[in-house]
């Protein structure tokens, strides 16, 4: 059976000294269940593609609380909105690797 790109991609191992780190930042809230599931998302793809993260809970910030409200997880990379909600593996991988997804 052949295997697709994506595969690949999610696949390869990639030596962090030839990859620019990217900066993630995940806007979530406690109680989230789907911030859980973008954690996991995002634990599992910084196997294979390091980057750095900040997690920022809105709920300790009038500012961010009105500017996403219940509108969460919220994901950014280099300081660009990627996703909202839900992200799958390759398009997060895909985003981390400097394509842009949302």
């Amino acid at each position: 059976m052949q295997r697709g790109f994506c595969h690949e991609l999610l696949t390869r191992t990639l030596d962090p000294s030839l990859v620019k780190s990217m900066h993630v930042t995940l806007y979530t809230r406690p109680g989230c269940h789907l911030c859980d599931d973008m954690k996991e998302s995002l634990a599992r793809i910084r196997l294979r593609r390091p980057f750095e993260m900040q997690e920022i809970d809105i709920s300790t910030d009038r500012t961010l609380e009105r500017r996403f409200g219940r509108d969460i997880p919220v994901l950014f990379v280099d300081g660009a909105e990627v996703a909202r909600h839900r992200i799958d593996d390759g398009a997060l991988f895909y985003a981390l690797s400097g394509g842009r997804t949302a």
